[in-house]
């Protein structure tokens, strides 16, 4: 069953990835921020200092020393609107050590922001990251996104789409080249024989570094969605607390496509690894001490209660072909611990869910092409979430 198992991951490695090119030049540093920052539309229940207590309802939940006094601030990043930039940063790190970026393109028209984490696999051992490869490799730089950015039609991206909720808000791609979920802060040597690579596992690191420049540069948004596919929802997921503290005022939604955080028992016998390899346990323990470690969909409730006021939503199809495989079950066995983690965690919790009925694995590059058994389509609900709907609720399968 393991060789099955390892095997599957090799795809979803391959698989989890969006490819496409795009275009502009990197403008950097020091200028000034794209909007101006005007009076906050809205007090999210996070604390001025962020390093305190997270809420009314507080969960355990607490950042570390870093952010105590506010988050740390870095220069603003000046890029021209309506087109994709490419904005090194030289604080950053792949899996092989060389530094990558974000892109970025802004909106003329909305405060509104779209920040969005790539999926790509992930790996934890020699095995994984250099023989099956289960996860996206650096180098990841401007020609990688170039190549990504001209993919984007039909998806979340789009600014041609009248069902897009987003079409004019100002986007932000968070690359995936770490082989951690963007939840890594570590560097570790994996080898076998007398092969011995070192491999960075800087995704959280990498993210700490992109908010510190992305809070100045849209310093007074009005609504805010940190999002992700695959890998890159357990990003969004893991990271959220942190992007909160960089926007305490604005309206602020989390959007998970297609990695669900099972609960107790329910996920791989290796998880343990993961967190150590990758140096997350730090970060999972600000969030809810040992609980997260030992239970990962315990990060649900306890950003639930942290933020209060914010929407937050998993997205998945009920059998997701890639995600089962990686989590080493049967379709079945994945849709019964789907379905349990939403009646049990979620929905409890009043975190959403849209559901539908299959195996395909992420939906945020083609909204327009998931829908529930009922004919609730996904560009609806999100357009629903986003708006403030009242009549907002889990939908599907």
């Amino acid at each position: 069953m393991k060789r099955a198992w390892l095997a599957a991951l090799t795809a979803w490695g391959v698989g989890c990835g969006v490819s496409g090119p795009g275009e502009p030049t990197a403008q950097d540093a020091g200028a000034p921020p794209i909007h101006d920052a005007g009076a906050p539309p809205q007090d999210a229940g996070l604390p001025t200092d962020a390093g305190v207590d997270a809420g009314p309802a507080d969960a355990g939940f607490r950042l570390p020393p870093l952010f105590d006094g506010g988050p740390p601030l870095g220069a603003a990043i000046s890029a021209p609107s309506g087109a994709w930039t490419w904005v090194d940063f030289p604080d950053s790190a792949c899996d092989d050590g060389s530094t990558t970026g974000i892109g970025i393109n802004p909106s003329a028209t909305s405060t509104n922001v779209l920040l969005y984490f790539e999926g790509g696999g992930a790996c934890w051992d020699y095995t994984t990251c250099y023989v099956l490869n289960t996860a996206t490799h650096g180098p990841f730089q401007k020609a990688n996104f170039d190549a990504v950015a001209s993919g984007m039609g039909g998806s979340i991206f789009d600014r041609t789409s009248t069902q897009n909720p987003f079409q004019d808000w100002s986007y932000v791609y968070i690359p995936y080249c770490t082989g951690d979920v963007h939840t890594g802060s570590n560097v570790i040597t994996y080898g076998s024989g007398t092969f011995s690579g070192t491999y960075h596992h800087m995704g959280h690191a990498n993210a700490l570094a992109y908010l510190a420049r992305l809070g100045p540069t849209f310093p007074a948004p009005e609504k805010l969605v940190v999002s992700g596919s695959s890998a890159g929802a357990g990003g969004a997921t893991s990271n959220y607390a942190y992007a909160r503290a960089y926007w305490p005022r604005a309206e602020m939604f989390l959007l998970a496509d297609s990695l669900p955080f099972f609960q107790q028992g329910e996920m791989p016998a290796s998880t343990p690894t993961w967190i150590a390899n990758w140096g997350s346990a730090a970060m999972l323990d600000a969030l809810c001490g040992p609980a997260c470690v030992a239970d990962l969909s315990r990060v649900y409730p306890t950003l639930r209660a942290a933020f209060p006021v914010d929407r937050m939503a998993l997205l998945s199809s009920e059998q997701d072909g890639t995600i089962s495989r990686y989590y080493g079950m049967g379709a079945a066995q994945y849709e019964a611990d789907l379905n349990g983690l939403a009646t049990e965690v979620l929905r409890p919790a009043n975190i959403r869910t849209f559901f539908v009925n299959g195996s395909t694995h992420t939906m945020l590059y083609g909204p327009g092409s998931f829908s529930t058994t009922s004919a609730v389509g996904l560009w609806s609900w999100l357009t629903q979430m986003t708006s403030d709907d009242a009549n907002w609720v889990s939908a599907g399968p």
